[in-house]
């Protein structure tokens, strides 16, 4: 478990919302805004079905970085792209995303490649103690392909 209580209450109240939004997703309701893009998100990894009916047990769960998954992180990233889709912030995002559709990649095999992209910069920008790096994400978009 994380050593800071915001960040465990952070990680909590994100998964209730993950399983909230699943549920109404179950149950068929329209949903709007952002979690309709997160309810379209949780459809979309039928892998983790599992994991977002339990994601109100889960709320405590740690994962191992060095042997599992996490979902939950995963999903965040995923929406992340999608939220740089949606506003164009940074360009590039939308203009890999329309490249990789156009040689063949679905929808969310463009969203995981960028996302992969992006984490690997959160990634850089905390283990360098910097800001994240805009014109690298971008220089390494530029470069993706299917």
């Amino acid at each position: 478990m994380s050593s800071d209580p915001m960040e465990h209450e952070l990680q909590r109240f994100s998964r209730l919302n993950i399983f909230d939004i699943w549920t109404r997703v179950k149950l068929g309701e329209t949903l709007e805004g952002e979690d309709k893009a997160f309810g379209d998100l949780l459809m979309q990894h039928k892998e983790y079905y599992s994991t977002w009916d339990a994601a109100d047990k889960l709320v405590d769960k740690e994962y191992d970085t060095e042997t599992e998954v996490n979902p939950f992180a995963h999903l965040a990233l995923d929406a992340a792209v999608v939220n740089q889709l949606d506003n164009a912030n940074p360009p590039q995002v939308k203009e890999t995303y329309e490249r990789l559709t156009l040689q063949g990649a679905s929808r969310l095999a463009a969203i995981h490649s960028i996302a992969y992209e992006l984490a690997t910069e959160i990634w850089q920008a905390g283990h360098d103690r910097k800001p994240f790096n805009t014109e690298r994400y971008a220089r390494q978009l530029r470069r993706l392909k299917v």
